[in-house]
């Protein structure tokens, strides 16, 4: 029997652990309306998306015309806040099928579609910004991270952007993330 791809086991193990977090309710705790925390979050997280767009010089006029990536979209929570920032050509990649479907019914305006992110299915320098919230910490291997790192920079062109946003190393890691050094 031959042994499993790289990205193959990795997909399985995030399926596994997220269906028991999404069994367990983990997001809707996390993200519920009334936890003031969970607005705090998603404020820190868009201030320092759009703020780093704008440090580079972006406006909601530039973002119009941009062509801007997601990967690991998860349910689609970020590309919706770029849409409402004016971005108008939006796609996503996401590894699980039912994020994907997800995704999809979040921000139906943006093209999503279920792919590794180490394995991204655009030619080289297809977007003027490629985002990354959370995705790295979720994959384990160090190797997968890096070949999905080189991937982001092969379809980001040469005069755009990579956002990158994540979570800080943790005393405890949990199965489905850990934090980056």
């Amino acid at each position: 029997m031959p042994a499993e791809h790289p990205w193959e086991a990795e997909r399985t193990r995030l399926e596994r652990a997220y269906a028991r977090r999404d069994a367990a309710g983990v997001d809707a705790v996390t993200w519920s309306g009334m936890r003031p925390e969970a607005h705090w979050l998603e404020f820190a997280l868009q201030r320092f998306l759009f703020s780093s767009l704008a440090r580079q010089g972006w406006t909601s006029q530039t973002a119009a015309h941009c062509r801007l990536l997601e990967v690991g979209c998860g349910t689609g929570r970020v590309l919706r806040w770029f849409y409402e920032a004016g971005f108008r050509l939006l796609w996503g990649c996401e590894v699980l099928r039912w994020r994907v479907e997800g995704a999809a019914r979040t921000t139906p305006v943006a093209t999503i579609m279920q792919a590794e992110m180490g394995s991204l299915p655009f030619p080289d320098d297809s977007f003027d910004c490629v985002v990354q919230v959370v995705a790295f910490s979720s994959c384990l291997d160090e190797g997968l991270r890096r070949q999905a790192a080189r991937e982001m920079l092969r379809v980001v062109r040469a005069q755009g952007c990579i956002l990158w946003c994540d979570v800080k190393p943790r005393k405890r890691e949990s199965e489905y993330l850990h934090g980056l050094g």
